[in-house]
């Protein structure tokens, strides 16, 4: 005899309070200012009482460290501990001039059929439609024949407008001791420039241009118009921009601003 197979029940929500746990929460919620939805999670043992209030009151503090102006993104994480006031008052700012967060990609938002330009190690220009883009590669259609190829996002030096191309990399100089060193594309981490917030801020307030050395000795100079720790938006000339990948800049050689420019 074959078995009657059960219908699947969807999950249901939390069970209706008794009259009990409606009286006791009441208690515990005016007693301590919280919640009663909170406090009724302590009463059936969901969560600890001590960690209710706790989260109370980083609610508070960070309701407090946005009235001193900090920004709301970063507020939560100093008033629990994640992150230090000093430098949230940085990437405060960071995030008032920029409007981004400090780890936000431009080149992770391409999507499928966007053009885009790349400058590569090794490779030089590349142009082409988007098909995928993953975490560290991008699959593209450079010809007319609709064949994707893959690009290591490590080899990717800078991108930007296809109708940029031409004019982009006219502005690429040449360090040619850098470029004895053959260096090309790394994935060592450690081997990696990494701009830190404090650096970002200055580029973004100081009117003058940043000259930027990549691995390769390929150079580029300009006005930093927004920063990350993986990309750099620099106005080359007005109207004329690039992003510059930070993994690919000379971890030896970092940004430095041109007074004669």
């Amino acid at each position: 005899m074959r078995r009657k197979r059960r219908r699947y029940q969807p999950p249901r929500g939390p069970r209706p309070a008794t009259d009990w746990e409606k009286m006791k929460a009441g208690k515990l919620a005016e007693r301590y200012q919280v919640p009663v939805t909170e406090v009724l999670k302590v009463i059936r043992g969901e969560i600890g009482l001590d960690e209710v209030l706790r989260e109370q009151e980083a609610r508070q503090k960070a309701d407090e460290l946005v009235k001193d102006g900090l920004h709301p993104q970063l507020a939560g994480q100093v008033a629990r501990g994640k992150l230090d006031l000093e430098a949230a008052k940085v990437r405060s700012q960071l995030l008032e001039i920029q409007g981004r967060s400090f780890r936000y990609s431009r080149l992770n938002n391409y999507g499928q059929g966007d053009e885009i330009a790349l400058y590569l190690f090794g490779y030089g220009l590349v142009t082409g439609r988007v098909v995928d883009n993953a975490p560290y590669d991008m699959d593209l259609v450079t010809g007319h024949d609709n064949k994707a190829v893959m690009v290591k996002k490590h080899d990717i030096k800078m991108f930007f407008p296809v109708d940029l191309a031409d004019r982009v990399i006219e502005q690429v100089k040449k360090d040619d001791a850098i470029a004895r060193l053959e260096l090309g594309a790394t994935v060592d981490l450690a081997d990696r420039y990494r701009p830190v917030p404090e650096e970002a801020l200055a580029w973004l307030t100081m009117p003058l241009p940043v000259k930027f050395v990549m691995r390769d000795g390929d150079m580029v100079s300009g006005r930093v118009k927004r920063a990350s720790v993986f990309e750099i938006d620099v106005e080359l000339q007005p109207g004329l921009h690039t992003t510059v990948m930070t993994h690919a800049l000379l971890k030896q050689q970092t940004p430095s601003f041109v007074m004669n420019d």
